[in-house]
């Protein structure tokens, strides 16, 4: 399958003005886009790619640790939710082990056959870290960032942003009180407790560990912020109605590891065809492909995300909050021949590093990756004075989720005026919300919970 792009969305005109004419346009193009295909790629000025690089080479560094040293940062006794979650541990809802869902076997009969995932048979060999990421300093600076010292002309506070908290909803669509910090929400039993569970710090990685993930998470945050006032605005929602869900929850960093030295072979299923259980997940670059990701109509592509440029994808708690308007977006990752290719570039690269070494010269660095990406690098010299490459696939994800205290209901009763009359001029059926009940209200935290519990990371009581 080919890589595909989806058209950019520009976050700048919003964040210099988000009352402008080409903000209104933004909004607008990021809920159509949302609704149509559940998946969308934003440039955002804020985000690093020297971030993401460093935050790529951290994880490539602990992946790459013995099992051993791993084991200590592992926390099964709150469902994984903090630290590393082994190979082997996650089973996807779709794998077919067991009776399917309603749901995936119903989006299952609905491809085409060139378009179905592979088949899973049982836990994921993919690896995880959670890291749980802040939005305290997110809400109270109107989730702006330093926009204005990377972007063209005046400085955010030119458009009068820099100190505009975040606007709160009060009351509609049970948005709970935030509860500050990620503390965990008094739930009247404490099950709750294990999505605020101290976080993990790997021991041979302290000195550096919280400030390269906090920066990172910090970065995709904020764009999960930004996506998420928009996304109300275009959808004819106050525009703090989803992040007035989102302050305080359990927001996570979760790179994925997965180890393509061990498994390589072409269309071995790293990550089973699943949805994301949390409001919105972010995607920054790996530096191998694999990701492959399901349209709303069915279309599969192999998304590219370019320097500067974040992957959105709707979650199911986005789905609820919209009434069905918004659906979650299905993906999976899987060895292909690209990732091969990037496989096969980076042990070239490993093995000229150490004729170079062998050689006394400086080592150079290797091809672009796939669509442009950079080669995955080499890992350290060897007492041999042989470059090991670094062969994991890391993922720079990011969680996005709603308060663990907040009540998911519907917002919506039907599609926007706005996208009904343009569906109408253009002759196309209006975007339809889902039947009454369909969405019934719960606690996001207990809905987190029932999820975890059908992907086999919380034990069912």
């Amino acid at each position: 399958m080919a890589a595909a792009a989806l058209t950019p969305i520009d976050l700048e005109p919003f964040l210099l003005d988000p009352r402008s004419p080409a903000a209104q346009a933004a909004c607008d193009a990021l809920a159509d886009t949302l609704v149509a295909t559940s998946a969308l790629v934003v440039r955002d000025p804020r985000v690093s790619s020297a971030q993401n690089d460093t935050f790529l080479s951290l994880l490539e560094r602990y992946y790459a640790q013995p099992r051993a040293a791993t084991a200590a940062d592992e926390r099964p006794e709150v469902h994984f939710q903090v630290g590393v979650t082994p190979e082997g541990t996650e089973v996807p809802l779709c794998a077919g082990v067991g009776p399917r869902p309603t749901w995936c076997a119903a989006k299952l009969a609905q491809l085409a056959p060139a378009a179905r995932p592979a088949e899973a048979q049982g836990a994921d060999l993919k690896w995880r870290f959670f890291w749980r990421v802040s939005d305290a300093a997110i809400v109270s600076d109107g989730g702006v960032g330093d926009v204005g010292s990377v972007s063209r002309g005046g400085g955010v506070g030119d458009a009068g942003m820099a100190t505009a908290a975040l606007p709160v909803v009060s009351g509609g669509a049970g948005v709970m009180p935030r509860n500050g910090g990620g503390d965990a929400p008094d739930d009247g039993g404490g099950q709750l407790d294990a999505l605020h569970a101290p976080q993990v710090v790997p021991a041979a990685f302290a000195a550096e560990w919280e400030r390269a993930l906090d920066a990172w998470g910090h970065a995709l945050l904020r764009t999960a912020y930004t996506v998420a006032r928009m996304a109300a605005i275009g959808l004819g929602l106050p525009e703090g109605a989803l992040t007035s869900a989102m302050a305080g929850g359990p927001h996570l960093l979760a790179p994925t590891g997965s180890d393509l030295g061990k498994h390589r072979a072409l269309g071995t299923v790293l990550a089973g065809w699943h949805r994301d259980l949390n409001l919105i997940t972010l995607h920054g670059r790996s530096r191998f492909p694999g990701l492959e990701i399901w349209l709303r109509d069915g279309t599969k592509l192999a998304p590219t995300v370019p320097d500067g440029h974040v992957l959105i994808q709707a979650g199911l708690q986005l789905e609820w909050l919209t009434n069905g308007l918004v659906q979650a977006g299905m993906h999976q990752v899987t060895v292909t021949e690209a990732t091969r290719a990037a496989v096969a570039r980076a042990e070239l690269t490993a093995a000229e590093a150490t004729r170079a070494a062998a050689a006394g010269a400086p080592a150079a660095r290797g091809a672009p990756g796939a669509a442009g990406e950079p080669a995955p690098l080499a890992g350290a010299d060897s007492a041999a004075g042989a470059s090991v490459p670094h062969l994991w696939r890391v993922s720079s994800t990011l969680f996005a989720h709603s308060n663990s205290a907040a009540t998911l209901r519907p917002l919506l009763t039907a599609a926007p005026e706005r996208m009904a009359r343009a569906a109408g001029e253009a002759g196309v059926q209006t975007p339809a919300v889902a039947e009454p009940g369909a969405y019934p209200p719960v606690l996001a935290g207990e809905q987190v919970l029932a999820e975890l519990r059908g992907i086999a990371l919380a034990r069912s009581h």
